[in-house]
């Protein structure tokens, strides 16, 4: 069975990701389109960007992923429009924010504007699991930076790596963290990834009071398996990350 669910990487709580996604299929353009063209009417005076986030997902039904960091910084948001296009709302908002977005299915992915002067490189590849199944919403992470993807349904990724950065680092629930160090100077690189299970999972029991290990633990438990988790695969990259 393909891996569904999500994990958190480092200190950040939603790390944005460039617009560095694996190509669409038609049908899947078309919808992408039509939401896109959705029409917002916004009242905001010197609202957070999470407010603003959270009206722009219940008129159109977007997701909004940006870091917290990010978000932290950005200036208040006074905005009134009516029955404005949904993509140019969100290019003057955060345009003007000096940030950038890219859309993945119902995901909006919002990052820092790319610096013209550095360069980058392009690194792809697959995500796989110990049986060599497709291991779906592993987060493929730039170190020192917020550049930041997740693999699709088939485990694939692409990433833009900065050249003056060569350290990835793959998450994933319940599998140990994997790295890939990308030679630096190098051109476009494929690297695929095979994430082990973690044993630490294995090894600590949640009494709902404390963390202890099995050894320690005594009288009636239940315990979760990473089998288990994966059939409450229902939550969506939202559901797990978003808080606003």
């Amino acid at each position: 069975m393909k891996k569904t669910y999500f994990s958190t990487m480092g200190m950040a709580l939603i790390l944005g990701a460039l617009p560095c996604w694996a190509s669409s299929s038609p049908l899947e353009e078309v919808v992408q389109q039509r939401v896109l063209k959705a029409t917002v009417t916004l009242k905001l005076d010197k609202v957070g960007v999470k407010v603003f986030f959270s009206e722009m997902k219940r008129q159109t039904g977007l997701d909004f992923v940006c870091s917290s960091e990010l978000a932290r910084h950005l200036s208040p948001i006074t905005l009134h429009v009516s029955g404005a296009d949904a993509a140019q709302v969100l290019d003057q908002v955060l345009g003007s924010r000096g940030c950038q977005w890219s859309r993945k299915g119902n995901i909006i992915m919002v990052t820092r504007k790319e610096s013209k002067v550095q360069g980058y490189r392009l690194l792809k590849g697959y995500v796989k699991d110990e049986e060599g199944e497709a291991v779906i919403g592993a987060f493929v992470k730039v170190e020192g930076t917020d550049i930041q993807t997740v693999t699709d349904a088939d485990g694939y990724y692409q990433i833009k790596v900065p050249a003056s950065q060569s350290k990835v680092t793959y998450g994933y629930l319940g599998m140990d963290t994997a790295s890939y160090m990308l030679a630096s100077g190098s051109s476009n690189a494929t690297h695929h990834v095979k994430m082990t299970s973690s044993n630490e999972l294995k090894d600590v029991m949640v009494t709902g009071y404390q963390t202890i290990s099995r050894e320690r633990a005594t009288g009636s438990y239940t315990i979760i398996s990473k089998e288990d988790l994966e059939k409450r695969h229902s939550a969506s990259l939202a559901d797990a990350w978003m808080v606003w």
